[in-house]
Formats: structure tokens, C-alpha cells, sequence
């Protein structure tokens, strides 16, 4: 490491999280298919018993074999399917990484629509320990909590060893620095009336420079990048909680239901209540 390089090593290695949100040991007696769908987090599959495949759009299917594990991130549209005539048995979990309290370290993260098979075998122990937890270990709580970090810190190292990082990923991190107080600002107040104006002030910056540096930092503009952290916390609310679809828009922005509605819609190509009933639970129609 250069000593140049040390205050974002820092940062990083004081500020990447991988959080556990969810999951559950899951089967079915027959053929299923969960769906085509894009999640706003990162999934997490293993294989237990039976016969499952995953599709990725665009790329031929790819077995996943008993006890063996796949990934998917965030955003990626994809369907996970048993064609098996006999009951078929899998453990998912739904994870959240970010770095510095607020950015998808994904945004810079090339991951291959589909991991070999020896990617599938390292990351499918993991993932079954990681959802065997929900039994308990003996002693505390603490030590349960401190293996699942443990283990989630693991997936995301096997992930990173078959995914490109773009050589760019420095630089963008660097410029997140200049935003960084508007990004945790973002992430604690989605349900406040926000504008470009209000966010450049929070920067110190005028309102083209904080266009252009915010842009640089994430790829994106700053109001879409509202826009998207909006309906991805929708998504995952109607994902974990039972908040009534109105509740949901008004916690991210959004005091018109109607509005909200529409916004959703536009977004992910269905309804809130549509989404969170094709998506909640995890085989959901015959294929």
C-alpha cells in the first residue's frame, strides 16, 4: 500500500459494511419459478436439494447443482426456476453492501452473469451457514451476530474474486468525498421535499459544479440518483415490512399515493402492490 493511498484505505476498511437483512430455507413440491424480477439487493442462493436453474436476461441458463451457491446483484433482472417433478429445497438471504454509509460499492463492480463452478461450490458453504445462523449458536447473541459478519465479509471477498472492479472506481470514491455529507443527508431523509438547490448548498458547491462533481462521484445526476435511492428503499420496504403502500410512499418521498404509484410504476415496470406480491414470497408461479 502507498502512502498516498492510506487515508482511502482507511475510509474504506472503516466504512465497508455487509449487512444481513433477510432470508428463509425455502422448497417446493414440483416445478416453480420465482418470476422474472430485479431486486434492490444483493441475493444470495444455495442449493440444498433438487434440481434449480437461474436465468440472467440475455444468457443461456445455468445449473445450479446441490451445494452450490450463486449471487445476483442489485438491479439485475433474473428468474430462478425448478423443473424438477420432486420437491427441490434452497436457502436464500437478501443482503445490503455499501461503503462510507451510503454508496452500492456495485455501481463499480463488474459481476459476470454467471459464476463457474467453482465459484458456485466456495460461495454455496457460506451461504448455508449464513441462513443456519437463524438457529443459533450456543452462546450469545453477540457471537451469532459476529459470524454472520464474518460470513457476509467472506461472500463479498468470493464475489470480488470472480468480478472486474473498473479501473475508475479510485477516482470516483475519491469524488464522493466532496458529496459525501449530501449522500448520508440523502439516505436519512428520502421523505423530506428535496431539490438540486438545497443539495448544492449542503455541498458548498453552486448548482452547476455540484451537478458536475455529484455526476463524476456516481455516474449519475443528482435528482435521478434521488430518484432511484427512492424507489430502491420503496422496494425494499415492501419487500421486509407490512407498511401500507401509502405509508411506504410517504417514508421515501412521496405524500401522493397516486404519484408514488405512477413513479413506482415507471420504475420497475409494476405496481407497488404488484411488486410486492409477485416478489415477497419465493416461488410465487408454475413456469
Amino acid at each position: 500500500m502507498k502512502a498516498k493511498d492510506a487515508p482511502l484505505c482507511r475510509a474504506i476498511e472503516s466504512s465497508l459494511n455487509v449487512e444481513y437483512l433477510e432470508g428463509a430455507l425455502s422448497g417446493t413440491d414440483g416445478p416453480a419459478s420465482t418470476g422474472w424480477r430485479a431486486l434492490p439487493v444483493l441475493l444470495g442462493v444455495e442449493s440444498r436439494t433438487g434440481r434449480f436453474w437461474l436465468e440472467i436476461e440475455g444468457v443461456e441458463p445455468i445449473r445450479v447443482a446441490r451445494g452450490q451457491g450463486i449471487v445476483v446483484p442489485p438491479g439485475i433482472r433474473h428468474r430462478i426456476s425448478s423443473d424438477a417433478p420432486y420437491p427441490s429445497k434452497g436457502s436464500w438471504c437478501h443482503l445490503q453492501v455499501s461503503l462510507l454509509g451510503a454508496l452500492d460499492p456495485f455501481a463499480w463492480i463488474d459481476v459476470p452473469p454467471l459464476a463457474d463452478r467453482s465459484a458456485r461450490m466456495r460461495l454455496g458453504p457460506v451461504l448455508r451457514e449464513m441462513q443456519d445462523l437463524q438457529g443459533g449458536l450456543p452462546g450469545s447473541l453477540l457471537a451469532v451476530m459476529a459470524r454472520r459478519k464474518e460470513l457476509g465479509f467472506q461472500l463479498f471477498r468470493i464475489v470480488l474474486g470472480f468480478s472486474r472492479v473498473r479501473s475508475h472506481w479510485q477516482k470516483a470514491l475519491f469524488g464522493s468525498e466532496r458529496i459525501l455529507a449530501v449522500l448520508q443527508f440523502l439516505q436519512k431523509n428520502l421523505g423530506q421535499a428535496l431539490c438540486r438547490e438545497d443539495l448544492a448548498k449542503r455541498a458548498y458547491l453552486s448548482e452547476p459544479w455540484f451537478h458536475v462533481v455529484f455526476k463524476e462521484a456516481t455516474g449519475l445526476a443528482p435528482m435521478e440518483y434521488l430518484r432511484r435511492l427512492r424507489i430502491r428503499e420503496a422496494q425494499s420496504l415492501l419487500l421486509r415490512t407490512d407498511l401500507s403502500i401509502e405509508e411506504v410512499g410517504r417514508k421515501v418521498g412521496y405524500s401522493d399515493p397516486f404519484h408514488f404509484s405512477r413513479a413506482f410504476k415507471a420504475a420497475s415496470g409494476q405496481s407497488p402492490s404488484g411488486y410486492r406480491t409477485r416478489h415477497r414470497r419465493w416461488w410465487v408461479s408454475k413456469p
